[in-house]
């Protein structure tokens, strides 16, 4: 007979996306436990396809041994989204942890503004310097974990973003040529520090889903996609009704609060007049 754990660590090898979502059904800190209880190679299916606040969440609640096997083993991306919603305090406790090119990736993005084009971002995307060949572009991306991108940036020596080329193109180019020497696509870039509401109708949105981010000096420091700028603007307007409620809440109270006072005054005034009848 199979034991009940052994069945759910069948079901999360072999379903992990439902068995997230199974998860977030229940309370963080009964996802949590469950995460204790298996081994981290299971933790990080599971981890990986949660909600990232959720996801933070479950962290939160668990020993810092164990949420750092755990970030040694996720991708950057979903290590990235789910350190957006940590904390101060785990994220300081947890960066100290991780190997470099986590780290670093980590801070780049968490060095924006909540609400910035920058802190959305993903850091996992396909840039080579305009001096690279064809060939040599071809062996990295097959040797990297960056196989599905659509597009591949080039840069400068400084980092600055030059063009902007399909990865299709690279099949059809000599693998002698200079990447600088493929024609690039016209493609607009968004501005770091640029808030969300601003760039969320952009004409570019309508022909490429995601774009390429740079600083104010041009340089490319990742790229934006459709996905997740609705998530940035959801989670926008989830919070300011979630403030937009809690002040007229406290608007409402200090109107009663007044009301009562008022009624009692006028009790007073009462009592005063019915002592000098």
């Amino acid at each position: 007979m199979i034991e009940p754990l052994d069945l759910s660590l069948r079901f999360i090898e072999h379903h992990p996306g439902d068995a997230a979502k199974i998860l977030e059904t229940l309370p963080p800190y009964r996802t949590s436990e469950l995460l204790l209880a298996i081994d981290d190679t299971f933790a990080v299916q599971v981890v990986t396809h949660l909600a990232a606040d959720y996801a933070a969440a479950c962290m939160a609640l668990m020993p810092l041994d164990k949420k750092r096997q755990v970030f040694r083993q996720l991708d950057i991306q979903t290590s990235v989204d789910i350190f957006r919603y940590l904390n101060a305090k785990e994220k300081y406790r947890l960066l100290n942890q991780l190997p470099f090119s986590k780290r670093l990736a980590i801070q780049t993005v968490n060095n924006y503004s909540q609400y910035s084009v920058g802190a959305w971002m993903s850091t996992d995307y396909v840039f080579v310097r305009e001096d690279k060949t064809v060939e040599e572009v071809i062996e990295y991306i097959q040797g990297s974990e960056l196989q599905n991108q659509d597009y591949v940036y080039v840069v400068n020596s400084k980092r600055q973003l030059v063009s902007t080329i399909q990865t299709s193109q690279l099949l059809k180019a000599s693998l002698k040529a200079h990447i600088s020497a493929i024609r690039s696509i016209s493609i607009y870039d968004l501005f770091a520090r640029a808030n969300i509401q601003d760039i969320a109708e952009h004409e570019a949105w309508k022909h490429f889903k995601i774009l390429p981010v740079v600083e104010h000096d041009k340089r490319l420091v990742g790229a934006l996609s459709y996905k997740d700028l609705m998530t940035a603007l959801d989670k926008s307007r989830f919070e300011f009704n979630a403030q937009t409620a809690n002040i007229g809440g406290e608007a409402l109270n200090l109107f009663w609060a007044l009301f009562n006072n008022f009624i009692e005054l006028l009790n007073d005034m009462y009592s005063i007049l019915l002592r000098k009848n």
